[in-house]
């Protein structure tokens, strides 16, 4: 009786082999299957955009913000919706208000918005009185604007503040600072709506919906960003606010 030795075919990239049967035997093959490669995932492509801020409108009070001084929220005027929040509006006014969220980890590009209307019986042509806004990871500020008492009254403007960089800083705890500051005469008051950090990635950027001309809008000078984080650290310090957190 012969006895036939089936060997077992061995893995291979290239050239199929199979074991050799021993001398004088004879040899036996068995069929050798193909299988189809696993095709390689196609990523999804990256196309959207999102807001990381709560309560932008100020439809919920300040719920959400961290404030200081005295801003106030008001139905007298809004962008969209029936609130707005108002600060200043009176003489010595340093009214803040404080958000913190993180930048998505896919985010390509980024910018804050804000709708702001400005009252003020000051100077058209000598800066005395301003509001500033500014995006800040930890104490180093990302972007900048300020809507002074020489900028556009008596209509809102609707800012965009773009993020230069934004690749940057994915995945990082930023903070919105909002600060209304007036001198000792002749009050200006703003009131700001719609606050939205936007970020996007793909097609569609951070900047994909329109906004005002930006003509009008320049960085918050450097003695506006230092008060801006001496602020914020006083705060935390009071225990105030978890950066980042809801």
């Amino acid at each position: 009786m012969v006895l036939w030795s089936l060997r077992r075919l061995t893995p291979f990239v290239g050239a199929p082999t199979v074991n050799a049967a021993p001398s004088g035997e004879p040899a036996s093959y068995l069929p050798i299957v193909m299988r189809a490669p696993t095709p390689t995932p196609i990523p999804t492509p990256c196309n959207t955009s999102v807001g990381v801020l709560t309560n932008g409108d100020f439809e919920r009070g300040l719920e959400h913000w961290v404030s200081s001084g005295n801003p106030q929220i008001t139905d007298a005027r809004a962008r969209e919706g029936t609130h707005s929040a108002l600060l200043g509006g009176r003489d010595s006014a340093e009214d803040v208000l404080l958000q913190g969220a993180a930048m998505p980890h896919w985010a390509e590009s980024g910018a804050l918005y804000l709708s702001v209307f400005m009252k003020s019986s000051d100077s058209t042509t000598d800066r005395r009185d301003s509001l500033s806004a500014i995006v800040f990871d930890d104490q180093q500020p990302l972007a900048s604007a300020v809507v002074a008492n020489i900028s556009p009254r008596d209509d809102w403007l609707d800012l965009r503040i773009p993020i230069p960089n934004a690749v940057n800083y994915r995945s990082k705890s930023l903070i919105v600072f909002i600060r209304g500051s007036t001198d000792g005469a002749a009050p200006t008051t703003w009131y700001v709506d719609n606050v939205d950090l936007r970020f996007g990635c793909g097609a569609t950027l951070a900047g994909a919906y329109s906004a005002s001309p930006d003509a009008f809008i320049e960085p918050a000078p450097p003695e506006l960003v230092a008060r801006a984080a001496e602020t914020i650290r006083a705060l935390r310090a009071a225990g105030a606010m978890d950066f980042g957190e809801h």
